[in-house]
Order: structure tokens, then sequence, then C-alpha cells
């Protein structure tokens, strides 16, 4: 029999989720840690994806899409996690250092809406096609994969530009942007 189960932790600013295999037992270990410092991570000769990676394997395995698309899916994915996995206190106090998030590389509110540079360049080859489809299911909490499963419920059918167009009027980009040019880049 082989148990799994999943660990909530934030230690050392790493972001991955990474398998564990006790040599002594059967059982793997998943644990999920909240950071970007590392894009992947070799554990036990087990390799595996950042957390931001995962959910974005998770929502192209839903449909192959656009970069930009993908980029808003996972702002919104990242904003939503945000909100379902802190109290209401600790989000407004803004203390950014006790607020869980999907991953600590912040989103830049690019021309285009908001972007995270490292899920950008790992797909930027793409350029305005869509990316393929992705055949094999990313294993992720089913606490996670219902947060997951929501956010695509809400945004999936919406188009890249679409998605664009929603958050340039949400207040998060709004701020970011304020005093720079809708046609200016921007890393904030």
């Amino acid at each position: 029999m082989n148990d799994t189960f999943y660990d909530i932790d934030k230690p050392n600013n790493t972001c991955s989720i990474y398998a564990e295999q006790k040599l002594s037992s059967s059982v793997n270990t998943f644990s999920l840690y909240k950071d970007s410092k590392q894009e992947t991570t070799d554990y036990g000769g087990i390799s595996s994806e950042s957390a931001i990676e995962l959910v974005a394997n998770w929502f192209l395995n839903k449909s192959s899409m656009s970069n930009k698309k993908l980029q808003k899916l996972c702002y919104y994915a990242y904003s939503w996690y945000i909100v379902f996995f802190n109290d209401v206190e600790i989000i407004d106090s803004e203390d950014e250092l006790n607020i869980n998030v999907l991953c600590y590389e912040k989103f830049q509110a690019w021309i285009h809406g908001p972007v995270l540079p490292s899920l950008y360049r790992k797909y930027k080859k793409y350029a305005w096609i869509d990316i393929p489809k992705v055949q094999n299911i990313p294993k992720i909490p089913p606490e996670y994969r219902n947060l997951l499963e929501q956010v695509w419920e809400a945004y999936g059918s919406f188009s890249a530009d679409e998605l664009e167009s929603l958050t340039h009027r949400e207040l998060p980009w709004i701020k970011a942007r304020k005093g720079i040019k809708l046609s200016d880049a921007c890393c904030n």
C-alpha cells in the first residue's frame, strides 16, 4: 500500500512540491512549500516542479492556451489562495511576512496584466500561439485542487484578452500601475 499525505509549511523560502522516499517504508511524503527561490528541486532522486508550475500544468491539463491566458489564470489562483488560506485580519494588516501565498515570487503589473516573470520565461517560446495541452494531471492536494477547479470554473471560459481587460479594472493592477502610462513597461 502506498499512502500519500500532504504537509503545508513555509521553511527557508523554498517553493517546491517534492517527494521524500522513506527507505524504511513504502510511504511517499509530499510537502508543499511556498516560495520560488528554486524552480525545481531534486530530492532523493525525484525531480519535481515548483508549486506555481504545478498550478500552470493543472490549467494546461484542462486546455491548451496562450501564455497570456495562463498568466492570468495563475494570477487568479495566487489571489484566491491568499483569500481562502489566510485570516482576514492578516490580509487586512498587509503584513506580507505572515500572509500565506502560493509562491513568494511577485506577480508584476506588465502592460497586458499580471505576469509572473519565471513562468513567462518558461513559456515565452510560444509567443502568441497556444501552449500545448499537458496530458498528465499534476498531483495536487485535494484542497488546492478544489481551489483551482473554482478558478477554472470562474475564468476558464474567458479569452486571454478578456482576462487582460478584467485584471486592468481591478485594484491591485491599478495601484501597481499608478503613475505609469498604459504603454510603458513596469516591474511593480
